[in-house]
């Protein structure tokens, strides 16, 4: 596999870099005259929004095969990392979030390599494995000072939030988001952006495989770093903001009614589940100039054959439904039906 190679300069660059520029505007579908006039710096005019990746790679020149980045011509940076974002049907998102995060990184000096997790595949979402995979493949590439797992649908909203990692501590990227009107919310875990050393990542075992839907795998990763001892840093409010990308809910990805049940066991679990556990396919291997595609077959977790076909139930009122556990579509739409008639029954009896 190649190496990145990161360019020999003379000096450091300074610890703060002077290209920041503080607060980002993150325009989402907005008018495409206006991007153009407002954010377009390269000679070859924007024709699409978000740009595709063709338009990325010729907005941030400097962007070798893969997505990275080696640096400043001027001086060396002082840290590489390794972004990890993981995904499926999330294309548009993926086109916003990688014009943003070149212009992001590369303000702060940063060598780096974007690396995009896909499960290729027709399981439920398993968020876990996708990322436990891309570290696995990051380590081969070259040792990386710092990664950062990242939401493909959270965006910074300020240049100063830094992309980096400490050995004193786990970085919480992004508390604050316009969708939960920036405040901290005191049950928060560490979803959105989590930055880990190398080291750090390796002791908590990485994400748990376990868990599959929505929600569930950023509360068993609080779990692991507290169990390892490891301080949670979070920023300065003021400027540490992120933007959410709206979207409807995906149909591979439904909320996890077992989720809470995987995270009683948390500690009893970490050292056998996790990157020492992991067994995914890795189906192909696609770099772009924008960033390298993994696609990638997961594995169905034990527990989750176990619950597959056991029938679960739900009251509304006083019909009862019946349905599979990671089933839940059909549930919803029968819910919203029920919901539904008895409107219509409502209406009915007051007409009369």
């Amino acid at each position: 596999m190649e190496k990145i190679d990161v360019k020999k300069k003379q000096e450091m660059c300074p610890s703060i870099s002077p290209l920041l520029k503080g607060p980002i505007s993150i325009l989402i579908n907005p008018d495409l005259d206006y991007i153009v006039r407002v954010t377009n710096t390269s000679k070859q005019p924007l024709q699409n929004w978000p740009p595709t990746l063709e338009e990325v790679a010729v907005h941030y020149k400097d962007l070798e095969l893969g997505g990275s980045y080696a640096g400043p011509r001027d001086c060396v940076c002082r840290t590489s990392i390794a972004v990890i974002v993981p995904i499926r049907d999330r294309e548009m998102h993926l086109r916003y979030f990688l014009h943003y995060i070149h212009q992001l990184l590369q303000r702060q000096q940063l060598c780096y390599v974007v690396i995009v997790a896909e499960q290729d595949d027709k399981e439920t979402f398993n968020k876990g494995q996708l990322m436990n995979s891309a570290f696995v493949y990051a380590n081969r590439l070259m040792n990386f000072d710092c990664f950062i797992f990242h939401d493909v649908d959270i965006i910074a909203q300020d240049d100063r939030i830094p992309y980096t990692c400490s050995s004193e501590h786990v970085y919480h990227l992004a508390p604050y988001i316009d969708k939960f009107n920036y405040e901290l919310d005191e049950h928060l875990t560490v979803g959105g952006a989590l930055a880990f050393t190398k080291e750090q990542f390796t002791a908590v075992n990485g994400y748990s495989n376990e868990f599959v839907g929505w929600g569930g795998e950023d509360d068993d990763m609080a779990v692991r770093i507290e169990n390892m001892k490891f301080n949670i840093s979070r920023l300065n409010a003021t400027y540490a903001r992120f933007k959410m990308i709206k979207h409807k809910p995906d149909k591979g990805n439904p909320i996890n009614p077992h989720r809470m049940d995987r995270g009683g066991v948390s500690r009893d679990r970490i050292k056998e589940d996790g990157l020492s556990s992991l067994n995914t396919l890795s189906v192909d291997v696609i770099k772009y100039m924008t960033h390298t595609r993994l696609k990638l077959k997961t594995f169905r977790p034990k527990y989750v054959e176990e619950v597959l076909n056991r029938p679960q139930s739900i009251f509304f009122g006083n019909n009862k439904f019946v349905f599979k556990s990671f089933d839940l579509t059909g549930l919803g739409a029968r819910i919203a039906e029920r919901r539904k008639m008895e409107k219509d029954a409502k209406r009915r009896k007051k007409m009369f």
